[in-house]
């Protein structure tokens, strides 16, 4: 298949298992251009960006990075060795710094017989297109422009651009059906791409239990006896930057006063989501740059601010936020 997103811009992907690829075409909904399934022998994903070179790219060097126990570089092929459940699987990133391609190949090292006789299910789907497709394109943004993955949602009016940051369950979806109705723009409401100044919104579909109500902003792509994935709100697919970050609590009484997280202080608070918690732990293979652009620093032009989310009362809420 092929998709084009913000900053790494046509993607084309691989996949040599026919459900996993339909799943990830659905994942891919928002970004697809075209599809073509090959059985293909070899690896089991493959991946080819060409990126667009309209933007400064940043290639690693062998002085640029740190090391983990699991990872090595050398000829501008990084190689990553990661444990998952019952196999191991080995990335390797190759970057051709001329031609502005980055090529993706993901295999198994080893694997156990009973993996071959489980059921391949929702979840066990679920969990290979986010270690194996998802997790290697948001570790190709952390290498270009120092992203990471937040647990948040962006949205977007005039020249205001928020992102809400925060735990499970603290209203950031019930707030962005609000605002939608308001007027306002969704580039996301799960999960955003951050890297101090700028946010991408990831527009994939939300999971939810299958007596789950769907509002009418979302329509229902996929549904089995147990769960289905809305399609959210159309979305530009483009970086913004940043003018408002709002960490969201619950309370039984409004608080909004302003704060001054550093990214790392996000990127603990986003870590609560037990998927952006794997992706952001297969970028810190990768480790930190010398010569990164966000370091540990957010934009000190962004306004930050601690709001409370008041029980059974959204209301008040959403006046303390488009104020």
């Amino acid at each position: 298949m092929q998709i084009y997103v913000p900053l790494l811009g046509n993607i084309i992907i691989t996949i040599n298992d026919k459900n996993l690829y339909e799943f990830s075409k659905r994942q891919f909904y928002a970004y697809l251009k075209s599809e073509e399934y090959t059985d293909n022998e070899g690896n089991d994903i493959s991946f080819s960006f060409n990126l667009d070179s309209k933007y400064k790219q940043y290639f690693l060097s062998e002085e640029d990075i740190s090391f983990s126990k699991n990872s090595n570089y050398k000829d501008n092929v990084f190689t990553i060795v990661k444990k998952y459940r019952a196999k191991n699987k080995k990335f390797q990133f190759y970057f051709d710094k001329d031609k502005y391609i980055c090529n993706v190949n993901v295999s198994s090292v080893k694997a156990f017989e009973y993996v071959k006789f489980r059921a391949k299910g929702y979840s066990y789907l679920h969990n290979r297109f986010y270690e194996e497709v998802l997790s290697p394109i948001i570790a190709t943004y952390s290498i270009h422009s120092d992203f990471f993955l937040t647990h948040s949602a962006l949205i977007t009016k005039d020249n205001r651009n928020i992102m809400l940051y925060g735990l499970d369950g603290v209203g950031k979806s019930t707030i962005v059906e609000h605002l939608v109705e308001l007027g306002w723009n969704v580039e996301a409401d799960n999960l955003v791409l951050f890297n101090g100044e700028m946010g991408i919104g990831l527009n994939l579909p939300i999971r939810v239990s299958r007596n789950c109500s769907v509002s009418k902003n979302m329509h229902v792509i996929f549904m089995d006896e147990k769960i289905k994935e809305l399609g959210t709100i159309k979305a530009n697919n483009e970086q913004q930057i940043v003018t408002e970050m709002y960490q969201l609590v619950m309370s039984d009484k409004i608080i909004n006063r302003k704060i001054n997280n550093c990214c790392l202080d996000v990127l603990i608070i986003s870590n609560g989501a037990p998927e952006v918690n794997m992706m952001n732990s297969f970028i810190s293979d990768f480790r930190l740059f010398s010569g990164s652009s966000s370091s540990s620093k957010i934009n000190h032009n962004i306004k930050q601010h601690l709001l409370c989310n008041i029980k059974n009362n959204i209301e008040v809420t959403m006046k303390e936020l488009v104020k």
